[in-house]
């Protein structure tokens, strides 16, 4: 009786201790995590000003550039935000600007006394443009009534420049001389820096208004036409910095997209 019941006993013990490591080594548990990354998708356009010698419209001065200090600009940019207040972001713009026609026009006169030349005629066929791509980081900073947030942002990276086609025509004893400055390109590098408020409809839909300054210092290299050697004025390059002050409105749209993780749960 005794040894029958010190069997049950050890039995009764043997299948514990296998019930134990049975549970231990059971299957893993998996649950399913989604984490979510916002995104956020810009169109913006807006009024250009144009700062330095590329404004300039004396015939005298080689660095004048005869372009209007007013201009627009237009372009769309985008935001992977890696948390609530700081992301990183890219844009791509292009900023155009129309020849001033005062400079156009003292253009042509320091051309007609330069060559002596009963008269002459300057026109710009094209414009100057800026086309801009930029990366860098973006900061978002919501105000108290969570309508409102301010957005600031530093991009910089790659400038292609383009000049416009100017055509000249000088007249003398009625028979006309032409020639031209071919519109001419440079890449350079650019920057850009500024902020503004953004104003949200919802958790998706904005309006925003930007400031932003913007640098680049392209050197181009003229191409010229026909030139004759007593124009008084033939330029083989232009290297000087450019600055503009750009005022934006745009509409802004922010939008998250799940990954779903598996975690092991034990």
């Amino acid at each position: 009786m005794r040894r029958a019941l010190l069997y049950i006993v050890i039995c009764f013990i043997s299948y514990s201790a296998f019930s134990q490591d049975t549970i231990a080594i059971a299957p893993v548990a998996k649950k399913d995590s989604a984490k979510t990354r916002t995104y956020s998708i810009n169109g913006t356009t807006g009024y250009s000003l144009l700062l330095g010698h590329l404004q300039g419209v004396s015939y005298g001065s080689p660095k004048s550039g005869y372009s209007s200090f007013e201009g627009y600009n237009f372009g769309v940019e985008g935001t992977c935000w890696l948390s609530n207040r700081f992301g990183i972001g890219g844009m791509l713009t292009n900023s155009s600007f129309y020849a001033a026609q005062t400079g156009l026009a003292n253009m042509a006169i320091g051309y007609q006394q330069s060559m002596f030349a009963d008269s002459a005629k300057v026109q710009a066929l094209t414009k100057y443009n800026f086309y801009n791509l930029f990366v860098g980081p973006y900061f978002s900073f919501p105000l108290k009534s969570k309508k409102f947030t301010v957005d600031i942002r530093a991009v910089g990276g790659l400038t292609f420049v383009s000049t416009p086609d100017f055509d000249i025509v000088v007249v003398n004893l009625g028979i006309p001389y032409p020639f031209a400055q071919i519109r001419s390109t440079a890449f350079s590098y650019g920057f850009q820096a500024g902020g503004g408020i953004r104003y949200n409809f919802d958790k998706h839909v904005g309006i925003k208004i930007n400031v932003d300054f913007y640098y680049t210092d392209p050197n181009i290299k003229i191409v010229n036409s026909n030139f004759p050697s007593n124009s008084g004025r033939e330029i083989s390059d232009y290297h000087q910095s450019v600055m503009m002050l750009h005022f934006n409105f745009g509409i802004s749209y922010k939008f998250g997209i799940k990954s779903v993780q598996n975690i092991a749960k034990y």
